[in-house]
């Protein structure tokens, strides 16, 4: 990922919206979040958040998170400085700063 940086001691949160699937492109966010398909939660009135859902991806299944109205979402915001890769690949001239929402726990209501 990268190092973190020092205002990273908040505690978990609980955050609602809806999910939804980002295809790869040449954005921040898409490089923030791995430089492919990526999730954000779009929160009613606010920015998208990026997702890290790897602490979750080996036990959960997304599909019925995508189809769902609105989700509740557990984690730590996490902004860190992304380390430059691949000298050979396109990256921005300075490591950017990224933030994301590190998902601890996901629930869901799904559509009646």
């Amino acid at each position: 990922m990268g190092f973190l940086l020092g205002a990273n001691a908040q505690s978990e949160q609980t955050f609602k919206g809806k999910i939804i699937q980002k295809r790869w492109s040449k954005t921040l966010d898409s490089y923030c979040s791995g430089g492919s398909d990526y999730y954000v939660l779009q929160a009613k009135g606010s920015d998208e958040i990026i997702l890290d859902l790897s602490l979750i991806e080996a036990k959960t299944s997304l599909k019925p998170f995508l189809t769902a109205r609105k989700v509740w979402i557990k984690g730590k915001m996490e902004t860190f400085v992304k380390e430059a890769g691949d000298p050979m690949m396109q990256q921005p001239v300075t490591p950017p700063s990224c933030t994301m929402l590190r998902v601890s726990d996901i629930s869901f209501k799904s559509k009646k």
